[in-house]
């Protein structure tokens, strides 16, 4: 099993980071985020490995990185472009009766991996700065990896397809207030990217504690481990570029401190 979640969460974090080396310069601006007179280049998304709380020891995707000022870092290691062998392991494992409360955390999470998509393409969109592109595609990854659970255990999926739009009123009111903060400037955008990835951590390791699915536990461990990954890229980003040390909102200063040094 431990082999498996290294394999599928070094998959999700080179995802996020492929096709991103040798990207054109952004001028940072610490009020509107951009400025005519100092050239910056794009947040650099390089080394940095995860852990996990459910299995023992490292794991996940250690990134290489190609150099301040040089884009996204290429991971090093085995990737996957799609879930064919997430899904192949999956198989491989007996399908258990799911608790109802599963069943809604289920529901849940892709809501949110949903919400963290569509905040990064927003972000993207305002910015232009293909960071948040690469890790919109990587929330992607997350949303079908649950989509793979829900498929195996014959229940329905029922994101709307339109975004910005949740079914769940709590993170649809979470969409709204981070997407409105996350437009004010890019210095807050890194911010709110960052305060995404906390949710996600949160609330993934809340739900592992919970479960006893092997499933559930091999898939949200590995997207832990990917939130994990992107929030210490955010945290020094923000410190790189803006000479400001990231501060947690939703996680305890002491867990965050653990993610960030590991």
């Amino acid at each position: 099993m431990k082999k498996i979640i290294l394999l599928i969460s070094s998959a999700m974090f080179i995802s996020s980071c492929s096709n991103a080396v040798g990207l054109p310069s952004k001028n940072i601006d610490n009020n509107n985020g951009i400025n005519n007179n100092t050239p910056v280049q794009e947040f650099n998304f390089g080394s940095g490995s995860g852990y996990t709380r459910y299995g023992a020891g490292r794991f996940g995707g250690q990134g290489q990185g190609m150099g301040q000022g040089q884009g996204m870092g290429m991971g090093i290691g085995q990737g996957f472009s799609n879930n064919d062998y997430l899904k192949t392991n999956l198989d491989s494992i007996p399908v258990t009766e799911l608790k109802d409360e599963e069943k809604a955390d289920l529901a849940y999470m892709i809501e949110e991996e949903k919400m963290a998509r569509d905040i990064y393409i927003l972000l993207y969109d305002k910015w232009k700065v293909r960071s948040f592109d690469n890790i919109s595609k990587s929330e992607q990854i997350h949303i079908d990896s649950i989509k793979l659970l829900l498929d195996r255990h014959k229940l329905d999926n029922t994101i709307s397809d339109q975004k910005g739009v949740f079914k769940n009123t709590k993170i649809q009111e979470l969409y709204n207030t981070l997407s409105k903060e996350g437009l004010e400037s890019l210095e807050k955008a890194i911010n709110v990217a960052g305060k995404v990835e906390e949710v996600d951590i949160k609330d993934l390791s809340e739900k592992l504690a919970k479960t006893s699915s092997k499933d559930i536990q091999i898939v949200f461990d590995a997207l832990m481990s990917a939130s994990e990954n992107h929030l210490r890229a955010f945290s020094s980003n923000l410190n790189m570029f803006f000479k400001k040390e990231y501060t947690p909102s939703f996680l305890s200063k002491e867990d965050y401190q653990k993610i960030v040094s590991n």
